[in-house]
């Protein structure tokens, strides 16, 4: 699969405020000729 798959784009924002951190990023991959979109996002929040 490593010789069929490829990146062809990542996005990725971050976003601070008060005591959280938030992420969203995107990736965009061909694998075997098709075209994959995969999207991962989170949120971290300070304990006190």
């Amino acid at each position: 699969m490593r010789d069929n798959a490829r990146t062809l784009e990542f996005r990725h924002t971050l976003t601070i405020g008060g005591d959280t951190l938030s992420y969203h990023e995107t990736t965009v991959l061909e694998i075997y000729g098709t075209r994959f979109d995969h999207t991962d996002q989170n949120e971290l929040v300070r304990r006190q």
